[in-house]
């Protein structure tokens, strides 16, 4: 079902990937490929002229271990828990996304792009 995009109704996405990467990389290259993402879709947020963010929320569980990420507002920078205590060969992906005065489509279609441009996910085209 479309909503008319009002402001006061969120666009929803949440998904989940999982997929090797090409070679492993050190936890660090991660979470910078993470912020990358998370920066690029706070700025295109901006550009729709999103009045609000609810929260962007990840979870990476890594054969190295996991780490979750979090953002609440179009400035805040991104927020780390957990650990990965070695190169990283393989990930799972999972994400929540709520926003508010965007559609919800367009909404997809951002996060989609972003998670296949900046962390290489094979799978998020789904």
């Amino acid at each position: 079902m479309t909503r008319a995009v009002d402001g006061r109704h969120p666009a929803v996405w949440a998904g989940r990937v999982s997929f090797p990467l090409p070679a492993p990389v050190p936890p660090q290259r991660l979470r910078a490929a993470v912020e990358e993402f998370v920066a690029h879709l706070l700025g295109w947020l901006r550009r729709q002229g999103c009045p609000l963010v609810g929260h962007i929320k990840g979870l990476l569980d890594t054969d190295a271990g996991m780490l979750g990420f979090s953002v609440t507002s179009l400035e805040e920078r991104v927020r780390w828990r957990g650990n990965v205590t070695g190169a990283v060969a393989a990930v799972t992906v999972t994400l929540n996304a709520i926003v508010y005065g965007v559609p919800e489509e367009l909404l997809a279609e951002a996060v989609k792009e972003g998670l296949r441009t900046y962390l290489g996910t094979p799978g998020a085209a789904r």
